[in-house]
């Protein structure tokens, strides 16, 4: 199978399940929940498994047996989406895993749907913003701009904050992000300028799903986050190429 088609096989594509993530209501409720010895899905997989009827903490049958419950007889099971990686050619070295299409496996279950030992209380990851900014070399610069409605900048491998930023740390995020999709090089100005609507929809996507995965997404948020990327979009779909930047950065 061509990695197009394992890509769109069954109509669940990453194209899809990100237009559904950034406009499905409500929230996902414990499912964000860090459980020791439950694996940590991505957002975009628990929007796909809510949009199933999943609630709650979810894992495979494997791994509720090795953490003492058993899966309820005659229970549904769910899909989420797995990548596929390009077999090393005889010979060749080891290299770094690539990805080349995606496919839906049927292997999860809810919490609800088994009985046995209880679960240990969920851990809340911590994560630091300086640290962040220092593994991927970027340097926090002076504010300098005097239009008072920019909230944020980033030209090279430098972030600019507005002080009075409304949501400082999703702004940082998104500044961040234009700088890792490479759009603040220099060869890249001029293809940002004509493209802008798509830079800022990889930009403020990029900062959507990760104040998600870090928990730290409000509705406010979330729903400025949203009206941003449809206002640059105009209506329109942005390119597949530009969705599976969002994901890799």
């Amino acid at each position: 199978m061509a990695p197009e088609q394992a890509a769109a096989k069954r109509d669940i594509g990453w194209g899809k399940v990100m237009e559904t993530a950034l406009t499905a209501p409500g929230d996902l409720g414990s499912t964000y929940s860090a459980v020791p010895g439950l694996h940590q899905y991505s957002y975009l997989n628990m929007v796909y498994l809510q949009m199933q009827g999943a609630e709650g903490l979810v894992a495979t049958l494997k791994r509720w047996n090795a953490l003492g419950r058993t899966v309820l007889n005659g229970s549904k099971v769910y899909e989420i989406v797995r990548p596929i990686f390009a077999r090393p050619k005889e010979g060749e070295e080891e290299a770094e895993p690539q990805i080349i299409g995606y496919k839906p496996v049927r292997c999860i279950f809810t919490y609800s749907q088994t009985k046995g030992d209880e679960l240990p209380p969920p851990v809340i990851p911590e994560w630091n913003l300086e640290l962040a900014l220092e593994k991927l070399g970027i340097m926090r610069v002076p504010f300098r701009r005097s239009d008072s409605t920019i909230q944020g900048y980033a030209y090279d491998r430098n972030v600019a904050i507005n002080p009075f930023a409304k949501f400082p740390l999703k702004t940082t995020i998104h500044e961040v992000a234009h700088i890792a999709l490479g759009h603040t090089l220099p060869d890249q100005l001029a293809e940002y300028e004509r493209h802008r609507g798509i830079k800022e929809f990889e930009a403020e996507g990029s900062s959507h799903l990760v104040m998600n995965e870090l928990q730290m997404m409000t509705e406010e948020q979330a729903s400025i986050s949203r009206a941003y990327i449809q206002g640059w979009l105009r209506g329109e779909r942005p390119p597949e190429k530009s969705i599976k930047q969002v994901f890799v950065v």
